[in-house]
């Protein structure tokens, strides 16, 4: 069992460790950290309500609601939707107006907070549903969806921080335009992931295991570049 909750719970603080440490000109308090992981793990709760209230519509709309079109609009319009959407909306809430936000990278580190506090609740709802297949579930997730949240946050962070950078510079237009990037590109990651996966079509499929390669790497990348390039907001 120390195994299965190990598996469990280390993967996403690996994650929120590593993020963290990147950030080298000034490291956020621990405090903010915290409250950011909190308030995702809260998060989960709602936006399992919301999927699951949404998607008892779908068979209203759609005769077959395992069709592409039901699949794609419950994972990017229901699920991506309602998990990056609260996401962002209590990263926003907790920080836009704090004082630490003083650095362009800060975003990422809070996007970031707030969704590996997501993933983490989320992986033991998973690992937890079916004991008998527990440790496969962790090692699978670990392995997928939690990156999958990592890097949506990854991107989320960093228009979110591009937006702050410009509110400090009075672009506001291009401030606004940034805030919506921070919302849709990680809502076409995860819907696009989803999507992928729930489809059991065996070329979707294998586009699903290519994206999640491509993405993770890309992510990892850009995560370094955007720590070095860092500036003052």
């Amino acid at each position: 069992m120390k195994y299965i909750l190990s598996l469990t719970a280390l993967p996403p603080l690996f994650l929120l460790w590593y993020v963290y440490h990147i950030d080298k000109i000034e490291h956020e308090p621990a405090k903010l950290i915290f409250k950011l992981f909190i308030f995702g793990v809260l998060s989960c709760i709602p936006a399992g309500q919301l999927e699951t209230s949404a998607g008892a519509f779908l068979p209203y709309f759609f005769e077959d609601t395992m069709s592409f079109s039901s699949l794609f609009v419950e994972y990017f319009f229901i699920v991506a939707l309602a998990e990056e959407g609260l996401k962002y909306l209590f990263m926003y809430q907790l920080t836009w107006r704090d004082k630490e936000f003083n650095y362009r990278f800060d975003g990422i580190v809070y996007a970031v907070a707030v969704s590996v506090g997501f993933a983490f609740f989320e992986n033991f709802l998973y690992v937890f549903s079916d004991i008998d297949f527990a440790m496969s579930i962790a090692v699978q997730r670990a392995l997928t969806a939690i990156p999958l949240h990592t890097i949506c946050a990854i991107f989320m962070g960093h228009f979110y921080g591009e937006a702050r950078y410009a509110y400090s510079r009075y672009r506001n237009r291009d401030c606004i335009v940034k805030l919506i990037l921070a919302l849709v590109v990680p809502l076409l990651i995860h819907g696009f992931y989803d999507f992928c996966l729930s489809t059991e079509n065996a070329v979707m499929i294998i586009i699903y295991f290519i994206y999640v390669i491509i993405i993770d790497v890309l992510a990892f990348i850009k995560v370094r570049r955007y720590a070095k390039e860092d500036v003052a907001v």
